[in-house]
């Protein structure tokens, strides 16, 4: 079964390979490794294997023999050894988990504005940020904020958010904001003649289509959303 599973992950490999290396996808490193990790469990059975495929030649392919040690030290040394460096491995991949874990924490904490907001479009036309603005997403507290136009095409914009002073900084504005307790954001900018006003009204993820719609087996035309 090792050798049928290798064979599997070495034509699987090589189609993902030529994908990855002609399209410039840039996962090559993992492809690679797993063709010549393959091609490694392989390497005991080479001889069989050409005979099969290219001799054409029946064989029997016979499991690898296991080593056998008549002292006891031995015995216990191998086994100390592989305990050894399965010990490693948890270890590793551990501490990896947790460095991965620490350093999400410390750069990719979640902006104090957290969700997808639409901009209410009532009211009096707005001077402070584009009329073309139909979505903000506020993500990762990163000075940065997602905007999606009335087309959907996004852009990046700077943000500064104080969290303490309710104030938000947005396209060179600043705004008080006040979170409504069903979520929506009131933005305000006092100016010398009058007071302008933004209503961000927050949007539910789970009414979202991506969310709604069910698995289909069977469909006759492609869902292109």
């Amino acid at each position: 079964m090792m050798v049928l599973g290798a064979l599997i992950t070495v034509a699987t490999s090589i189609n993902i390979m030529a994908v990855n290396y002609f399209y410039d996808v840039p996962v090559k490193m993992v492809s690679t490794a797993l063709l010549l990790f393959s091609i490694f469990l392989l390497l005991p059975y080479l001889k069989a294997l050409c005979e099969i495929f290219i001799s054409g030649k029946p064989v029997q392919l016979l499991p690898i023999q296991q080593l056998l040690f008549n002292k006891s030290w031995k015995r216990k040394s191998l086994f100390i050894i592989k305990l050894a460096v399965l010990l490693l491995f948890i270890v590793q991949q551990g501490m990896g988990i947790l460095s991965t874990k620490k350093m999400i924490a410390e750069y990719l904490t979640t902006s104090p504005l957290y969700g997808i907001y639409r901009i209410d479009q009532a009211g009096t036309p707005r001077k402070t940020i584009s009329e073309n603005w139909r979505l903000i997403v506020f993500e990762i507290d990163n000075n940065k904020v997602l905007i999606r136009n009335t087309d959907y095409s996004p852009q990046r914009e700077s943000v500064v958010i104080d969290a303490a002073g309710k104030k938000i900084t947005l396209n060179n504005y600043q705004f008080d904001y006040q979170i409504n307790q069903d979520g929506n954001i009131l933005l305000t900018k006092a100016f010398d003649d009058h007071t302008a006003q933004i209503k961000l009204i927050k949007q539910d993820v789970q009414t979202f289509e991506l969310k709604q719609r069910k698995f289909h087996w069977v469909q006759e035309y492609p869902y292109n959303r």
